[in-house]
């Protein structure tokens, strides 16, 4: 078994401050997993430190990890028309060439 504390800390290096900084006990049997499920902005400039103590040695792992972010704007409330409206109007490209 493994017993320790996992920690994790969501940084805003953008703002250069600390948006959480969380501790869970955690105790696994052997080929047991677990599933966090955290809460990040999605923005540019986020970074993740998560941290493992164990209790029985007092061995810590670190690992960094710079969350991805979407870039697709969002939905707007009205639908948009991405129509060009032709210039000429009541003609055939034949019969435009030949003026």
């Amino acid at each position: 078994m493994i017993a320790g504390e996992f920690r994790y800390r969501v940084l805003d290096e953008l703002g250069e401050k600390i948006i959480s900084d969380q501790k869970v006990k955690i105790k696994l049997d052997p080929f047991e997993d677990r599933k966090m499920v955290l809460d990040l902005p999605q923005r540019e400039g986020v970074k993740v430190i998560y941290d493992f103590k164990e209790s029985t040695s007092g061995k810590t792992k670190t690992f960094t990890e710079i969350v991805p972010y979407l870039l697709t704007p969002f939905e707007p409330l009205r639908p948009i028309l991405n129509i060009k409206w032709p210039t000429n109007y009541g003609s055939t490209p034949r019969f435009a060439n030949s003026l």
